[in-house]
């Protein structure tokens, strides 16, 4: 993909994709994002984020440490799920 170029000379995209809450069965998104992989998935989370409503389930990947962030999602009462960091510090 031409538009994707980064830095490093390749291309890459990301997808951010948000299930219909309420009609879980179909796996239909109720929209879809496309972007480059320029900026880091901080950039663009919280904005991504707002609309979810509670009981809602969101995926990171494990690239994703903006706990403050993470925080907020389960107060909201949004459950999380992604992967530690193999360096990742258990207290």
């Amino acid at each position: 993909m031409n538009w994707a170029k980064d830095c490093r000379r390749r291309a890459a995209v990301r997808c951010h994709l948000r299930l219909n809450p309420l009609n879980l069965q179909s796996l239909l998104p109720g929209f879809a994002i496309v972007d480059t992989v320029r900026q880091h998935d901080n950039a663009r989370t919280r904005e991504l984020c707002a609309g979810l409503f509670e009981g809602e389930i969101v995926t990171f990947d494990k690239a994703y440490v903006d706990f403050g962030h993470l925080w907020a999602l389960m107060q909201r009462g949004i459950f999380v799920v992604t992967r530690a960091k193999d360096n990742t510090a258990s207290g």
